[in-house]
Order: C-alpha cells, then sequence, then structure tokens
C-alpha cells in the first residue's frame, strides 16, 4: 500500500526508518526498483506518490480498514489519515508456559521459523551466528524452514536448517527442535507475525527487535 519494496527495506538491507521526504522514497525507488510482487502492476512502477495515491483513494473509500496490530494501524494512518483504519489481530492465542529448561552443560538451542530473508533479518542471524562460533559461545541454531543462503549458514557449524515445510506440519517440527528460546531477527515493522504465534504455542520465549507488531505482542504477552 506505501512501498514499492513491500517491506520498506532499502539499499543497506534494513529497515528505512520511513523518511519524512517522498524524495527520499522516489530515490530508493530508482535505486532498487520495485519489489518482484509489484510486476503485477506496472501503473506504479515509476512512482512511490502515485501508489500512495492509488492507495489513499482506495483505503479512503472503504467502509473500513482493518490492520492486524494497533502498530500497523497507526503507521498506516500517518499515511493514509483520511482511511477508517481499526486494529483486529489475526488471532488472539496467548503464550503457553512450557518453555523448555536447559540442562547444564547443554547448548541453548534458538529457533527460527519461517522463510528467513532480508525482511526477516537473515543477516542478523548469520552475524549472530558467526559471533557465537568465533567466540565458543554455547549456542545452536534452528531454522525451522528455509533461509536465503543455506549453505553459508550452514557452513558455520552451528546452524541446523530443516527446510521448507507445509503449514500443517510446522508445530511438530519446532516441537521437534526442543528449543530453549525462539528468535525473531526481523529487520522491518512487521504487520503481525504468524510464526510468533508458533512461538507461543510451542511455549518458546520469543527474543526480538522491539519493532512493529512482533514488540507489540511479545510487550502485550508479558513474559
Amino acid at each position: 500500500w506505501l512501498c514499492p519494496q513491500v517491506n520498506l527495506i532499502d539499499a543497506s538491507r534494513s529497515y528505512c526508518g520511513e523518511p519524512a521526504d517522498i524524495r527520499d522514497c522516489e530515490s530508493c525507488l530508482r535505486r532498487s526498483g520495485n519489489h518482484k510482487d509489484w510486476q503485477t502492476f506496472p501503473m506504479f512502477a515509476a512512482s512511490v506518490s502515485e501508489l500512495r495515491a492509488f492507495s489513499g483513494d482506495f483505503l479512503r473509500r472503504a467502509a473500513s480498514v482493518r490492520a492486524p496490530s494497533s502498530d500497523a494501524a497507526k503507521r498506516f494512518t500517518r499515511y493514509f489519515p483520511s482511511a477508517r483504519i481499526t486494529a483486529e489481530p489475526h488471532d488472539r492465542i496467548k503464550p503457553s508456559k512450557r518453555v523448555a529448561p536447559r540442562r547444564p552443560g547443554e547448548p541453548a538451542r534458538v529457533v527460527l521459523i519461517g522463510s528467513i530473508g532480508l525482511s526477516k533479518g537473515y543477516d542478523v542471524l548469520y552475524s549472530c551466528a558467526r559471533h557465537a562460533r568465533q567466540n565458543q559461545l554455547p549456542l545452536r541454531f534452528c531454522v525451522v524452514g528455509a533461509t536465503l543462503h543455506d549453505r553459508e549458514l550452514e557452513a558455520l557449524g552451528n546452524v541446523e536448517i530443516t527446510g521448507d515445510y507445509v503449514e500443517h506440519t510446522v508445530d511438530g517440527l519446532v516441537a521437534s527442535q526442543k528449543g530453549h528460546v525462539s528468535f525473531f531477527p526481523n529487520v522491518w515493522p512487521e504487520t503481525f507475525s504468524y510464526t510468533l504465534t508458533t512461538a507461543f504455542q510451542a511455549g518458546l520465549w520469543p527474543v526480538a527487535f522491539d519493532l512493529g507488531a512482533i514488540g507489540e505482542r511479545i510487550r502485550s504477552a508479558k513474559f
């Protein structure tokens, strides 16, 4: 609705911070181009302002607009103040208190869930795993899913990757990792995060940046 990159990631491979001057966004578009999903909508390929004008008009005309988190509702209202946006979470699942105990001498097993690309924090994951290996920290990173560069991570020796999964198998795959914490290195303000729901259901203590819906949901869960 507001970013041709879809996830507010700029050339630095991280969250752009949503610059106040739209000319900065237009420059980003010229440097980076559109996200591949925008190829279906060539009318927006050349201008951020055209995209936002279309989005604002569309949302203004809607009888109601629902955002899956308060953060998303507030963020979009800044851009589209005439839209009637309310927060309505996709689910209201509460965290389970089944965090696995860590036995003496056992590495802490850090579980990540989903497809870990740039916006989901691939660079952060790689840096953390490399730092842990170089400093001989007792950490094992377990990715239930796939990443931007599986082989690069696995070469570090302290990262396990299950590969892509189908949705109905994810709970069992997460449980099989016998994790101690869940890690969300996402570098942009997510609007909800189904994988956080999965971590809540598994009783995994969540670790994340205080950004977007993930930070909001963890704070409201009162771990």
